[in-house]
Formats: C-alpha cells, sequence, structure tokens
C-alpha cells in the first residue's frame, strides 16, 4: 500500500509529539504521534504505527497504521492496515481492509452507477 508523498508539502507530527486541535493542510499530512482533533486535508493523511488519532478525517485518501477514533471522509482511497484499530464510520470512494485490522462502524461507498 505504498504511496508516493510529495516530501516538499508534509506536515509531519513526529512519534512522541502531541496536538490538541484542529489540523488544516492544502498539502499531506503524516502523524506518528497523537492528535486529539480533526484533520482537513486535500492530499493524503499517512497515519504511522504507533500513533493515536481522535477526531474526524477529511481528506483526499488516508492511510490507518494505528488507531484511529473518529469519522472518515475520502474522496479517493481509504488503506485500513493490518493490526490497526478503526472506531467510528467512513465514507470512501475506494477502501481496502487488511487482514488483522479491526473496524468497527459504518462504511459508506459512493455507488459506480
Amino acid at each position: 500500500m505504498k504511496e508516493k508523498i510529495d516530501i516538499h508539502n508534509v506536515t509531519m507530527i513526529s512519534e512522541g509529539t502531541t496536538i490538541e486541535g484542529n489540523i488544516t493542510s492544502n498539502g499531506n499530512v503524516r502523524v506518528d504521534g497523537m492528535v486529539k482533533g480533526n484533520i482537513d486535508a486535500s492530499g493524503m493523511v499517512t497515519q504511522g504505527h504507533k500513533s493515536h488519532i481522535t477526531g474526524d478525517i477529511k481528506a483526499g485518501s488516508f492511510i490507518v497504521g494505528g488507531v484511529f477514533e473518529g469519522n472518515i471522509h475520502c474522496s479517493g482511497k481509504l488503506a485500513i492496515e493490518g493490526k490497526s484499530k478503526v472506531t467510528g464510520d467512513l465514507y470512501a470512494r475506494f477502501l481496502v481492509v487488511e487482514e488483522g485490522a479491526v473496524f468497527n462502524g459504518k462504511s459508506t461507498m459512493p455507488s459506480s452507477e
């Protein structure tokens, strides 16, 4: 599930960092720490394996790698990696759930008609 990320336009939240508040980005966001708040990104949001996000996500695409609690709205692809835990409702055009991932919520995908 590796996707190319424009490294010149990435907001990074490092491991050991806690952000309390909303994040808005015109690019990509990488979370390896803890976020308590909503994330609105026009690009891709990538969540590291040791991270925890509590809040809603609105993004072009989202790769869940850690613990996520909130609702997700992706205009593109949502990937939930193995060993990840997602609690909340999600909307995505494309959905990938790897073996070993936990998802508790409701999923909605647009019809292809």
